[in-house]
């Protein structure tokens, strides 16, 4: 932004949000929100599939014809 003065630059604040399953998040996402938002048994299922992939995770790929 070649000659133009830092003080033209307007800042503005911006609401972020995620839209999932018919509901609106925050962005970033905050525990409480997250949790009032998708409802026990939906907070369980993600975290649960959360736990598998970290335990269960795919090998290191060494190659791209893995």
């Amino acid at each position: 932004m070649r000659g133009i003065e830092e003080d033209s630059i307007l800042s503005r604040p911006r609401l972020s949000r995620i839209y999932y399953r018919g509901t609106f998040f925050d962005y970033p996402l905050k525990p409480v929100n997250a949790l009032l938002g998708l409802g026990p048994l939906e907070a369980a299922r993600i975290g649960c599939s959360y736990l598998r992939a970290q335990i269960w995770s795919s090998p290191e790929e060494v190659n791209f014809e893995q």
